[in-house]
């Protein structure tokens, strides 16, 4: 294990030419974690992004796809229905978040469809799509 440390010290203070110090010091990060409590019985979540005062879970559980947990007020809600019509979405999904443009991504990996929500309007029952698009698949 030491032999992998120095290598790695090593090579960052020769691509860098600071010293091995300078090095650790700039890679310096400070990690905080909040424990709060999710009313919400939770089934086999597999993706999580925070927005805003939104905790929102990818998550299958009665048929809804996502899990929006108000950090503010610990309420919970759960929205966009797996199925074929509007407004639904298929699975498996991925998220993204724009923390600057408060938007939150929901791609449907099968299909490609990319549905834009705002999270504080998903979260109070609207789940009107704020934009929709497709991306072509490469084979």
């Amino acid at each position: 294990m030491r032999i992998v440390v120095c290598f790695l010290l090593i090579v960052l203070t020769s691509c860098t030419g600071k010293t091995g110090h300078d090095v650790f010091k700039s890679c310096h990060s400070e990690l905080t974690f909040e424990m709060f409590e999710v009313s919400e019985l939770l089934g086999n979540p597999y993706q999580m992004e925070i927005i805003d005062d939104f905790l929102i879970v990818a998550d299958n559980v009665d048929g809804q796809g996502l899990l929006i947990h108000n950090l503010a007020d610990s309420m919970s809600v759960r929205r966009l229905p797996f199925g074929q019509g509007p407004g639904d979405i298929i699975p498996p999904l991925a998220l993204d978040v724009d923390v600057n443009k408060r938007l939150l991504y929901v791609l449907s990996r099968e299909t490609g469809e990319c549905k834009i929500f705002q999270p504080n309007k998903l979260f109070d029952g609207n789940s009107r799509i704020w934009k929709s698009q497709i991306k072509s698949r490469q084979i």
